[in-house]
């Protein structure tokens, strides 16, 4: 019976989870980190630390050296149009969710260059993931009812 529960508890590392839902909680991340950006309070209060400063524990080189080369300059220049992006962790998130938010709006051409969002960030940014995870698991967030999924 223990051998079963410890197996049960392997499988639930997020490591095996699915793309879609790794995916899903960046996307989360990027809507706190917009959100935070236009009002400037963390979402679990003020005194709280925002997503910007939790995200900013993690060195960004841990996830890519300039992720904003590392994307394909078609969807780039596309998403330049709503907001330039500097090279931070934040920014990237926030860069995540405005592609999939916005993704009704870009080109054909950028929307095939992305095809599958998911599948492009994740493949792109392998480590971006489990670098977001263990600084949500280490924050006060986790308790927030959309971290609790994940949590």
């Amino acid at each position: 019976m223990l051998r079963n529960y410890q197996l049960l508890l392997f499988f639930r590392h997020p490591f095996f989870w699915s793309n879609e839902k790794k995916f899903r909680l960046i996307l989360i991340v990027g809507s706190d980190v917009l959100t935070e950006m236009k009002t400037g309070v963390a979402l679990t209060g003020s005194g709280s630390p925002t997503m910007m400063e939790i995200l900013s524990v993690i060195n960004i080189t841990d996830v890519s050296p300039n992720w904003v080369q590392a994307i394909n300059p078609v969807v780039m220049k596309e998403m330049r149009s709503f907001r330039v992006y500097k090279n931070s962790l934040s920014e990237l998130t926030l860069f995540i969710y405005n592609c999939c938010l916005h993704f009704d709006k870009i080109s054909s051409t950028a929307k095939e260059v992305l095809d599958d969002p998911c599948r492009y960030f994740l493949n792109l940014f392998p480590c971006l993931f489990m670098s977001i995870y263990r600084s949500l698991k280490a924050s006060d967030r986790t308790d927030r009812s959309c971290f609790k999924p994940f949590f």
